[in-house]
């Protein structure tokens, strides 16, 4: 119950965000991942994220569409609900390639990415559900905003309408911010940043 009306306060904030981009002019937000609510949980907090797609997109394996939440940092896939349960497939990335044209933000910290599996296909409009990440770090206990959560991008593609082509789309949404891991102490902090060094370090060889 907690989590419902923590949910109801940050509703619109990726709508927000939709309408931010299409203002600027960066680029139309059609795959959109907005943050629903943010609630402390033993030894450290839960934040669940909405994700929809609109009517100009369609999701589809091949030629493949994705969406990844940058630099949410350390975590834990708690849960998913809807088709991101049955047709999407969830990864943790050092670093991800981003989507057509667009160019988020994108640190050393974890990212959450999500893949359409082979042979799905989703047409919008469409909630395509919920994901929810545990992170070690605590929620704010307020509604999510710039003085107390991290500003973090999201970006998506998809095929636009019947072309057949690939687009890209970014936005804004929110993280925890990182602090002593809870329950952690000293030592589990230093493991954690040494588990992130050990991630980039990987990435850098890979491209090498």
């Amino acid at each position: 119950m907690k989590m419902k009306s923590l949910a109801s306060r940050f509703v619109g904030i990726g709508g927000l965000a939709a309408f931010l981009a299409l203002g600027t002019g960066v680029a139309q937000a059609n795959i959109v991942t907005t943050l629903s609510g943010a609630v402390n949980v033993a030894g450290g907090s839960q934040w669940t994220y909405d994700v929809t797609i609109d009517a100009l997109q369609t999701g589809s394996n091949p030629p493949g569409a994705f969406f990844t939440l940058y630099d949410f940092g350390l975590q834990t896939l708690f849960g998913t609900t809807g088709s991101l349960t049955t047709a999407w497939i969830y990864s943790l990335q050092a670093f991800s390639t981003p989507a057509s044209l667009v160019t988020p933000t994108d640190t050393a910290l974890l990212n959450a990415h999500f893949d359409l599996g082979v042979g799905f296909s989703i047409p919008g409009p469409m909630d395509l559900g919920t994901f929810t990440l545990f992170s070690p770090f605590s929620a704010p206990g307020v509604p999510c905003n710039p003085a107390v959560c991290r500003v973090v991008n999201f970006d998506g593609q998809a095929t636009l309408g019947a072309s057949g082509l690939p687009q890209g789309n970014i936005g804004f949404t929110f993280a925890p911010v990182p602090g002593p891991i809870l329950g952690a102490g000293l030592p589990g902090l230093l493991a954690a940043c040494g588990g992130l060094l050990a991630l980039a370090r990987r990435r850098r060889q890979k491209f090498a």
